[in-house]
């Protein structure tokens, strides 16, 4: 982990964190990773939202966070329901990628149903594992860049005619060679079945949880959503946000953040769990690392202990973001 800071906030100005969080992550990195970073904004709690013990959940940072949709969505079971959820993605962030990626993740699942016994593993990246495996054959290859061309890039809706003719085929050969399979099994062919793509309204497309600022460019999207919905991702910065569950989640973990305490022999069993998720959560940033927590959590001598051992801390206020020099 690199780089980590702590904001502390007020009752009423816990909304303004992901917005200063933004903030914050325009002056830390540049364009290009601006553009192509992966940012969360995660929280313990995040179904419940009750207006006692503020932040009570994530939802107190975001009042259009949706936490029935929080978890990932059903997989899909055509090919074309994976470029459906590519384009819901690329319509809310604005970028291609998104779309790509959904359909690089349709053909290695069209690959592993042609051929259960391949050895298609998994990767962050899917679109460029597709390259990968693909590289050695150049027929193949190009027809898996006219796809991406086709669907992500031009974004084409095709009819049923147009896909059982011309596209169901493309996809179907670049399979082939990726699985080296002579026939087509039943659930490959049920998968490569046609099935209306749909366009993406914006009130769907909020149900992503996926912050986005466009007020200046590039624009910057941050995933909110739930510890556990992170669990073994990597980021390129990671906002942890203050909860409640008997107790400020955070707050009752003061001893670990002031280098204080380690590990968790001796504790209860709910301060173990606590530290478990917490420390899933503070793990996935691997440039930068923010903490929101009540601004009452530390007296000013706890501030410089904390900026002693090299976190920056700052007060939100509604003016912005107040570092504490």
């Amino acid at each position: 982990m690199g780089r980590h800071a702590i904001f502390l906030i007020d009752d009423d100005n816990a909304e303004r964190v992901i917005d200063e969080y933004v903030a914050y992550l325009r002056q830390e990195f540049g364009a290009a990773e601006l553009s192509s970073g992966d940012f969360t904004a995660v929280g313990a709690v995040h179904r419940t939202h009750k207006n006692d013990y503020l932040p009570f959940s994530v939802k107190h940072y975001w009042p259009e966070y949706d936490p029935e949709i929080s978890n990932a969505e059903p997989r899909p079971k055509t090919l074309l329901q994976y470029l459906a959820a590519g384009r819901r993605l690329a319509e809310l962030s604005g970028e291609t990628k998104d779309l790509v990626e959904k359909l690089a993740e349709g053909v290695l699942r069209l690959v592993r149903l042609m051929s259960p016994e391949t050895a298609i593993g998994t990767r962050k990246r899917s679109h460029r594992y597709v390259v990968e495996l693909l590289e050695e054959n150049t027929d193949a290859l190009e027809m898996y860049w006219c796809l991406v061309r086709t669907f992500a890039i031009s974004r084409l809706s095709p009819s049923q005619d147009k896909w059982d003719t011309d596209y169901r085929p493309l996809f179907e050969a670049v399979a082939r060679v990726m699985s080296a399979a002579d026939a087509i099994p039943a659930a490959a062919n049920e998968f490569l079945s046609w099935s209306e793509i749909g366009s993406v309204d914006a009130a769907k497309a909020k149900q992503n949880n996926v912050h986005r600022d466009a007020t200046q460019d590039p624009a910057v999207k941050v995933r909110v959503g739930s510890i556990h919905s992170v669990k073994g991702e990597t980021h390129t910065a990671t906002l942890v946000l203050e909860t409640f569950y008997y107790a400020h989640h955070l707050k009752e973990l003061k001893p670990w953040l002031l280098g204080q305490a380690q590990g968790g022999n001796g504790q209860s069993d709910r301060t173990k769990e606590r530290l478990r998720l917490h420390y899933v959560a503070m793990t996935r940033a691997a440039r930068l690392l923010c903490v929101a927590m009540r601004a009452d959590a530390f007296d000013d001598a706890e501030i410089g202990v904390l900026r002693g051992n090299g976190w920056r801390v700052a007060r939100i206020t509604a003016a912005g973001i107040d570092w504490i020099e």
